[in-house]
């Protein structure tokens, strides 16, 4: 049961990081997109 509950733990753990660097590379993106804008003007 123990060795469950901590894979469970590190499933959970590995799906908010994997959210989280999701949410990060967007981010990055957007910032990325706005860069390229702003040499055109």
């Amino acid at each position: 049961m123990k060795k469950n509950n901590i894979s469970l733990l590190q499933h959970f753990i590995n799906l908010v990081a994997r959210i989280f660097s999701i949410k990060q590379k967007k981010k990055k993106e957007k910032k990325n997109e706005t860069d390229d804008i702003y040499p055109l003007w």
